[in-house]
């Protein structure tokens, strides 16, 4: 699918590496996490996204990421991108990086994503250890969300997501798995990466509408509050890197 063909003011671009072509390492399950935010975001309190809005790029097609990220040059009001895979933060960039390919020399950089809109939000669900020519496993989940297929409800649903996106200033917000130098890790038991699982819960849950920043941060506080619950030895501490000045922050989930 080419972003340049889409007609629309918002894009979810959704990206996920299970390492399919390394030989010294069994594939993750990096793609069931992408499905369960693209089903979040067709759900009424995700936005009501339409088909044609959301676009997919999964192993063998993540070639196509640059070439789509420089075609779409902020040509759209709003965009949700979200990365799930290996990963790590290169401390000469100064950024995270994420992979396409076993081929390090293709790796995408998160300055990259910056070209798709000037209201943005980048979910990294990976590892932010220090750059290495291998990162460490993530294993994800695939969630089935409910939406109601009623084409009024869904079409007041999304001119009030729009209006919220619309009415917001311009604004790039990174959620980040892990704080740098730390590992991104599973749930023990098998429901998928810790962040996303949490992330998605919160928002799938909320009985009020919810900025996404409110929803990583009860996200994290859940996090945090569930391993020391458990003494658990796993050292997991989401990050943002979030702009002071901001009034009104992008949308999460809606709840009407």
């Amino acid at each position: 699918m080419n972003i340049e063909q889409k007609e629309t003011t918002r894009v979810a671009l959704l990206m996920g590496y299970s390492g399919w072509d390394r030989k010294n390492s069994p594939p993750i399950d990096a793609l069931k996490d992408i499905d369960n935010y693209e089903a979040f975001l067709r759900s009424n309190k995700g936005g009501a996204w339409e088909h044609n809005e959301i676009i997919k790029l999964t192993d063998e097609n993540l070639y196509k990421v640059r070439a789509e990220l420089l075609k779409g040059r902020f040509k759209y009001d709003f965009a949700f991108i979200v990365y799930c895979g290996h990963g790590c933060f290169d401390t000469s960039k100064k950024c995270h990086r994420f992979e396409i390919n076993k081929n390090d020399e293709d790796d995408v950089f998160e300055t990259d994503i910056l070209k798709l809109s000037k209201k943005l939000i980048f979910i990294y669900d990976s590892c932010s250890n220090e750059y290495t020519p291998m990162s460490e496993k993530l294993n994800f989940t695939k969630e089935h969300l409910n939406e109601s297929m009623d084409p009024g409800k869904r079409d007041d649903i999304r001119k009030l997501y729009k209006k919220w996106y619309t009415s917001c200033q311009e604004q790039y917000l990174p959620f980040y798995a892990s704080r740098i130098g730390q590992s991104a890790y599973d749930r023990d038991d098998g429901e998928g990466g810790i962040y996303s699982y949490e992330l998605l819960n919160v928002l799938r849950n909320t009985t009020q509408s919810i900025d996404i920043v409110k929803a990583h941060q009860k996200a994290s506080e859940n996090i945090q509050r569930t391993l020391k619950y458990n003494n658990s030895d796993i050292l997991q501490q989401p990050s943002d890197n979030i702009p002071e000045n901001i009034t009104k922050y992008l949308p999460g989930a809606i709840v009407v």
